[in-house]
């Protein structure tokens, strides 16, 4: 459903996609992406009326938002098995993704490689940055994504999107 207002805030972009968890804590599910003035949500639609927040965090706080490729997680693995004292970066990746089990190696061959986006931003509540990636998106995130890069030229160092009147 298109939500035009979200706990105050004027929804500016709105898209649909399949959040990936990256533990216990998420689920994997389809996700409302709203990006607002000042918040990004990301929102879980429950079907009666409400929504549960996976996250909320200030757009300020967006360091990248973009599509990136990479191999599913399996097949990531395999290729990083393989092909370990070629590329240190991703023997790196692999150890991290052994940790936490999600593996996100970005690879140059987008034939065997799935479309993610990612976003990148502050968590001001563990004083870290963390990424997220969604896949299964629909063609609004390729808007979104095009919109924050713009506005976020517009207003470096505001902390909130300026909005430009209709011309």
């Amino acid at each position: 459903m298109k939500l035009k207002e979200y706990r105050g805030n004027r929804v500016l972009k709105q898209a649909s996609a399949r959040l990936v968890p990256w533990d216990a804590s998420k689920p994997d599910c389809i996700c409302e992406l709203l990006l607002t003035e000042r918040n990004f949500y990301v929102l879980e639609d429950n079907y009666n009326g409400t929504y549960t927040e996976h996250y909320v965090f200030p757009v300020k706080e967006i360091l990248f938002m973009g599509i990136v490729y990479n191999m599913p997680p399996r097949r990531a693995a395999q290729e990083q098995a393989q092909h370990m004292a070629e590329n240190a970066a991703n023997m790196a990746s692999l150890a991290i993704g052994t940790l936490t089990g999600t593996y996100a190696v970005e690879t140059k061959n987008r034939n065997m490689a799935l479309a993610y986006l990612r976003i990148d931003f502050y968590n001001l509540a563990e004083n870290t940055p963390e990424t997220i990636f969604f896949t299964d998106r629909d063609r609004a995130v390729e808007k979104m994504i095009k919109y924050w890069n713009k506005k976020k030229l517009l207003s470096e160092g505001e902390g909130y999107f300026k909005i430009e009147p209709l011309k």
